[in-house]
């Protein structure tokens, strides 16, 4: 974001998006609770692991306890180590249910900016201030210009609208011309029709880096 500076930013998508992460963080820790019940205490990396690589993680613990398993019959009688063999107990089975739950309730749209940190799952100023810039538009001085006409423009375009409703010939000529460029964007809003368009800004030639 050399010599850039913010030009907007769509609280709309940020207040949904900070909604999405504290619910998601809240699932999480829900999450976590029942998956220590399971397998015992994990550590923040083997927690990280659960929810990006599931059964990296089974593998990981059934490793350790199958080497826990054999340190244990390595003391037994032969006979019992001979009538005896290692089993999972589901484990990976659980672990992978538990995951998949925890991942429908995910939203599709969501922009994921939770940590885990201590055993728990947490959404900080950190991640709202990263979810901010991913939730606005940075431009140098050509940007903050055609936003600022954008926005005149459109001003404009939404009283020339109310003041020719209802006749379709001037209303179709003010959509075709407030579709230039995409600039200007239309929608359904009665009172709003007409609206600045903020995110074709950085394709403007003096805005590519």
């Amino acid at each position: 974001m050399r010599n850039k500076t913010l030009i907007y930013t769509n609280e709309t998508r940020l207040s949904l998006q900070i909604s999405f992460n504290n619910e998601w963080a809240n699932a999480v820790n829900q999450s976590i609770a029942e998956l220590q019940k399971i397998t015992g205490e994990l550590s923040d990396e083997q927690l990280r692991k659960f929810l990006s690589a599931p059964s990296t993680l089974c593998a990981e613990l059934l490793i350790a306890a199958k080497r826990e398993y054999e340190e244990y019959m390595a003391n037994l009688p032969k006979s019992v180590r001979l009538s005896s063999t290692f089993s999972d107990g589901g484990l990976m089975n659980a672990v992978m249910a538990l995951h998949k739950a925890l991942n429908q309730k995910k939203p599709a749209q969501m922009i994921d900016k939770t940590i885990i940190t201590n055993g728990k799952c947490s959404f900080d100023a950190d991640g709202k201030e990263e979810l901010r810039k991913e939730c606005s538009v940075f431009g140098g001085e050509r940007a903050a210009k055609v936003w600022k006409l954008s926005q005149n423009a459109a001003k404009a375009l939404n009283e020339l609208q109310a003041e020719i409703q209802g006749n379709s010939a001037f209303a179709d000529a003010v959509e075709c011309w407030g579709r230039w460029q995409g600039f200007i964007t239309i929608n359904d809003s009665k009172t709003e029709r007409y609206q600045a368009n903020p995110n074709l800004l950085n394709t403007l030639l003096s805005e590519k880096e």
